[in-house]
């Protein structure tokens, strides 16, 4: 599989394992895309209120955040991002996320009776 379909999927996992309000994954995004701290805030606070997103895994920001409480949310996207490559990368890990999966199912097969006349 191409290394950004990897990298697609697994951004994706971590936002659907723990949702992330937009203007967090938007600073993470422009974090990457700018290179540094101080230009990617700066956009992310620019186009915040612009960024309508209707997607489940990721919500409303809330109003403001201190920049002190961003560094940690971005942080523990790119932990989350992090989490998610070794699960989609590492066999081991990806059999034991796929066992944690089906324990939170629990699969009752029910087949009426057929009585074949």
């Amino acid at each position: 599989m191409h290394v950004s379909r990897v990298a697609l999927l697994a951004f994706h996992l971590a936002l659907i394992t723990t949702p992330q309000e937009a203007y967090v994954v938007l600073t993470f995004a422009s974090l990457l895309s700018h290179g540094n701290w101080k230009e990617g805030v700066k956009f992310a606070r620019r186009h915040s209120d612009a960024a309508s997103i209707y997607a489940p895994e990721i919500s409303d920001s809330q109003d403001s955040i201190s920049d002190d409480e961003l560094v940690e949310r971005v942080t523990e996207l790119a932990v989350l991002l992090q989490n998610s490559l070794d699960i989609l990368t590492d066999k081991d890990r990806l059999q034991e996320a796929i066992s944690r999966i089906n324990a939170g199912f629990k699969f009752e097969w029910w087949a009426p009776q057929l009585n074949w006349v």
